[in-house]
């Protein structure tokens, strides 16, 4: 091959690998225009679907999932709508748009589960976890182990009595929240990145005694019912309510989150 040409050949390649990943927000961009515009005609199915190209294309954030809720709430997906304002509420915990639009479709579901005293713990976990980010308990955990060790090096440096003792209280308890703020961003990120509940999409679900299809029916739920995962496959996920029924139900008729 001519050098020339070569050459030409290699200046092509780099240009248009340099232009990739510019064209791919464009287009993102676009896609996010017209599911914004088609929002604001109430044309919430068309919306719906442009969200949906977005996801599909690999992006993901907070606000992605939050206005994919509200147009599958307005489309009157209700349990589609939920799924995604848990997925927002899972990147951004503490949004008070996203918890909000979540109470208030929450108010809409049609299966009242009775809990049992001892979830209250997974619920005050829960709560817990979801207080910051998991960079914002990172930064937390950071900020109390610098005041820690300042306030130890006034207990060790200091001449003062009253510092000393100042130094050394204030410093144990800076290190002792260290370690709190520490096991609660860990567990906020192991939280994070495991699937360990799910919210009913599907209008209505007949929950199984078995994960086969010849499984006998113990009892039904609606679309936006939240339950907790305990095992799940590709093609059946195994719940249980916070009253604690079990039961197994078709994956594709829950939102993992």
């Amino acid at each position: 091959m001519n050098s020339k040409l070569k050459y030409s050949f290699i200046t092509l390649a780099f240009c248009l690998q340099s232009l990739a990943p510019a064209f791919a927000r464009d287009v993102t961009q676009q896609l996010a225009d017209s599911a914004r515009l088609a929002y604001e005609k109430q044309q919430y199915k068309s919306s719906v679907v442009y969200y949906e190209k977005i996801l599909a294309s690999g992006k993901n954030s907070a606000a992605l999932h939050y206005n994919l809720g509200n147009a599958y709430f307005r489309n009157n997906q209700l349990g589609q709508a939920i799924y995604q304002y848990e997925l927002a509420k899972k990147l951004d915990p503490a949004d008070e748009d996203i918890k909000n639009n979540l109470r208030i479709a929450a108010t809409k579901t049609i299966d009242k589960i009775d809990v049992k005293e001892n979830y209250f713990v997974n619920s005050i976990r829960s709560n817990m976890y979801s207080f910051y980010t998991t960079t914002g308990w990172a930064w937390v955990t950071i900020v109390l182990t610098a005041l820690g060790m300042l306030f130890l090096l006034l207990y060790l440096f200091s001449h003062n009595t009253l510092f000393k003792r100042l130094g050394f209280w204030t410093g144990s308890v800076s290190l002792i929240a260290t370690v709190v703020s520490f096991c609660i961003g860990f567990g906020a990120l192991h939280n994070k990145n495991k699937k360990s509940q799910a919210i009913i999409t599907a209008q209505v679900v007949q929950v199984l005694n078995a994960p086969n299809t010849s499984g006998k029916s113990r009892f039904s739920l609606h679309e936006g019912t939240k339950v907790n995962v305990l095992e799940s496959t590709d093609e059946w996920t195994s719940i249980q309510l916070d009253n604690g029924n079990e039961g197994w139900v078709k994956t594709t008729e829950v939102g993992l989150f």
